[in-house]
């Protein structure tokens, strides 16, 4: 396959960044979870690589996302990949959360009285297991945190990047992005919580896995303002204050929003969608 021209200089400069931060094509691949031939084509220009992808690599090298996308200042060129399929669709849609007792006793209990309140003691009684049952499958609450925080960021980056991919303009990118991000809120709002305050309960290399991945969601948020900036439909003057009080604004819908209110969950995040636009003066 012949290499396109726009992503051999993304793929380069990803290639530069990676090679000065020390790390291998493996190393790469490995943190993105794709196949080192996967890092290569990327490299070399060959395939495309997706809004979340680029936010990662940008978190993982500690870039941001409009310097990765385009270190000269002009208006960013990335090309997203397209998905027509059933599950680029269905970043709206949130079936009931399954999780296995102990991750759910933590999440109840992590998002009402806060990880360090928690003990296991209690943990046990709340999933009708014993300490020793706990202990089996779990280290201790530390990993149920992680083993929390890492299905969150899993799903949020997920659907985060259907959303944009979606999304035929920077205008629609941008509102998609919102409207996952505060569906998610709504429908996974104890997830939410968790995520939002307690992530500095985990140490070591969770801890730093979080943090990444907790930057890549920023870095989204940030490179869709930005390209909204470049093409003109956006006219902030401040697009990465814009980027992340939009954010803040969707992550507080957590720890407020009830079933049964006066809107749905579908119904604030268009209306957040909307609030999105004033905050970054779109031009309409």
């Amino acid at each position: 396959m012949a290499a396109d021209p726009k992503l051999s200089d993304l793929g380069g400069r990803i290639r530069a960044l990676r090679t000065e931060a020390g790390l291998t094509v493996r190393d790469l691949a490995d943190h993105l979870h794709v196949s080192p031939a996967t890092v290569s084509a990327i490299e070399n220009g060959r395939t495309g690589i997706s809004a979340v992808r680029i936010a990662e690599v940008a978190a993982l090298l500690n870039t941001p996302v409009d310097t990765l996308l385009n270190p000269a200042g002009a208006a960013p060129a990335v090309r997203v990949r397209a998905d027509d399929s059933d599950h680029a669709q269905d970043w709206r849609r949130f079936e009931p959360l399954v999780l296995e007792q102990p991750l759910r006793a933590a999440l109840e209990h992590f998002s009402e009285v806060g990880y360090h309140a928690t003990t296991m003691r209690e943990l046990a009684d709340r999933a009708n297991m014993s300490v020793p049952g706990i202990y089996h499958y779990y280290s201790g609450k530390e990993q149920l945190l992680a083993a929390l925080l890492d299905l969150t960021l899993d799903d949020v980056l997920d659907r985060c990047g259907r959303a944009i991919a979606a999304g035929g303009s920077s205008v629609e990118r941008f509102t998609n992005l919102v409207e996952c991000m505060a569906l998610f809120h709504a429908h996974r709002a104890k997830l939410g919580i968790v995520a939002a305050g307690e992530a500095r309960g985990l140490t070591g290399e969770a801890a730093e896995r979080v943090r990444t991945r907790g930057r890549a969601v920023q870095h989204l948020f940030k490179a869709q303002v930005l390209q909204g900036c470049a093409s003109g439909a956006f006219g902030t003057q401040n697009p990465e204050e814009a980027a992340l009080a939009v954010q803040d604004m969707c992550v507080g819908l957590a720890r407020w929003f009830t079933e049964g209110g006066r809107l749905n969950a579908e119904q604030i995040a268009a209306q957040y969608a909307e609030f999105a636009l004033n905050l970054v003066e779109c031009r309409r």
